[in-house]
């Protein structure tokens, strides 16, 4: 599979795009963190996608996660616990404990 041009033309309006489409979906972080969030990622992205479009969809859903970390609202991944390990730990916190 071919690979995009990292200097395709239409990358950096597709930065500018995003920050356009990022800032109104978050109205509480100031556009210049906004700028740098994008910017970073694009940068991280640049040599890797393989066409434009798929740069232009992993660019807006990179700078989303990130913003969303940022202000809280999407927290870090935890390893899931089963139903099962929920119940022993729930044991062994209750059982008493000898020595």
């Amino acid at each position: 599979m071919l690979m995009a041009n990292p200097l395709d033309p239409a990358l950096p309006d597709l930065v500018a795009a995003t920050i356009r489409e990022l800032a109104v979906a978050h109205v509480d972080v100031p556009v210049s963190v906004i700028d740098a969030v994008v910017r970073q990622a694009a940068w991280e992205l640049v040599a890797t996608h393989r066409s434009t479009a798929e740069f232009a969809r992993l660019l807006a859903r990179r700078a989303d996660a990130r913003l969303l970390a940022m202000t809280g609202t999407l927290t870090p991944v935890r390893g899931r616990t089963l139903p099962s390990e929920r119940a022993v730990a729930d044991d062994s916190a209750t059982a008493p404990h000898l020595g």
